[in-house]
């Protein structure tokens, strides 16, 4: 965390010990939501230097377990139909395989489209790549680099209620963003 994320060591020490004491482990809950295949999200996270930080990733396959990547081409007419962002059906099957309640998760994307879909089945959203929200987004972030700055609750604590309330976002959350590998 402190080398992938920017945070100060005692806030490392801090935020582990507040997870660790609420969830049993100090990384609980970080989840990858993302339309790519497992192969191709697994390396844009190896380049971003954050494959070791996530619990779960849910990928094209995780989707769409009957459907062989090889059959899907641009005249491919499923009787199986192709689930993935922004269905709404796509976010419900990544709830239920997450184990997640959308109203206490914080969803990044870079997608409009992907953010307003979130927004509708009750997710917390974040913009990404956009300095100004648009509707749906509940929060814009310039750059995933910026969720320090732009999320210090998640970092800091200031009472009890607020380390409570750190604990529980920071196992919330899910990512996804787009990453040229």
């Amino acid at each position: 965390m402190v080398e992938k994320l920017g945070i100060d060591e005692d806030g490392v020490v801090e935020l582990n010990q507040i997870l660790y004491k609420k969830y049993g482990t100090s990384m609980a809950g970080l989840k990858v939501f993302s339309n790519g295949d497992e192969v191709h999200v697994t390396k844009a996270l190896k380049r971003l230097g954050i494959e070791d930080c996530f619990e779960r990733i849910i990928s094209f396959e995780t989707l769409n377990p009957e459907i062989n990547e090889a059959e899907v081409s641009l005249d491919y007419s499923p009787e199986i139909p192709v689930i993935c962002k922004p269905s709404e059906i796509a976010f419900e099957k990544a709830f239920d395989i997450a184990q997640l309640n959308p109203q206490t998760t914080l969803f990044f994307d870079d997608s409009i489209r992907n953010i307003q879909t979130g927004k509708a089945v009750g997710l917390n959203t974040v913009l990404v790549g956009k300095s100004e929200k648009v509707e749906g987004s509940d929060h814009a972030l310039e750059s995933i680099h910026n969720m320090k700055d732009a999320f210090p609750e998640l970092w800091t604590e200031s009472n009890n209620k607020e380390s409570e309330r750190i604990g529980y976002v920071a196992a919330q959350i899910s990512i996804e963003t787009s990453v040229q590998a």
